[in-house]
């Protein structure tokens, strides 16, 4: 785990939460119908709070995964361009 480079964990991260936030979006009108609510009104705190954790998590792990992927390619753009600069050959992923 010492040779992995920091670029990696960042993308790995991004895909991690792009995958959970499309699943909790295919999967959200299951647990809302099961667990959460659509009327507020008369409605258990523990349902609310399921329906709106539930409409969220897509909303902000969605764009926080691309984030962390376009910057694990600048970080392995801007690697390549140091270890070209200095003549040391870049390490391809998979090497």
């Amino acid at each position: 785990m010492a040779d992995v480079r920091t670029w990696e964990v960042v993308l790995r991260w991004g895909i991690i939460l792009g995958a959970v936030a499309v699943t909790v979006l295919l999967v959200s009108p299951v647990i809302i119908a099961n667990v959460g609510t659509t009327i507020v009104e008369g409605a258990s705190a523990a349902s609310t709070t399921v329906t709106v954790l539930v409409s969220m998590l897509p909303t902000v792990l969605l764009p926080f995964s691309a984030a962390l992927v376009g910057a694990a390619l600048v970080m392995r753009h801007a690697e390549a361009l140091a270890s070209a600069a200095s003549g040391v050959a870049a390490r391809e992923p998979g090497d």
